[in-house]
C-alpha cells in the first residue's frame, strides 16, 4: 500500500525524468541536424573546384540546429537543482 505523498513524490520524479529524457532527444535531434548541414556544406565544397562551381553554405540547419540544441541544455541545466 502506498501512501498519498509518496505517490505524488514518484508522480513529480517520472515527470522530471520524462522532461530530461525529452531534452536529450531534442539535443541529439539537433546536434543531428547541424551535422547534416555542416556534412552537405564540407561536401559542396570539396566537389565544387572540380566542377568549377561554387560551394553550398547550409546556414539554416546550422541556425536551426543550434537553437534547439541550446534550447535543450538549458532545459537540462534547470532541471540539475
Amino acid at each position: 500500500m502506498s501512501f498519498p505523498m509518496e505517490q505524488r513524490h514518484c508522480e513529480g520524479a517520472n515527470r522530471v525524468t520524462d522532461a530530461r529524457k525529452a531534452a536529450r532527444k531534442a539535443m541529439r535531434t539537433a546536434a543531428i541536424i547541424w551535422a547534416a548541414g555542416l556534412m552537405v556544406t564540407i561536401a559542396t565544397y570539396a566537389v565544387a573546384p572540380d566542377k568549377g562551381g561554387t560551394g553550398l553554405i547550409m546556414w539554416g540547419p546550422g541556425i536551426i540546429g543550434g537553437i534547439h540544441f541550446f534550447k535543450g541544455l538549458e532545459i537540462l541545466v534547470s532541471l540539475r537543482g
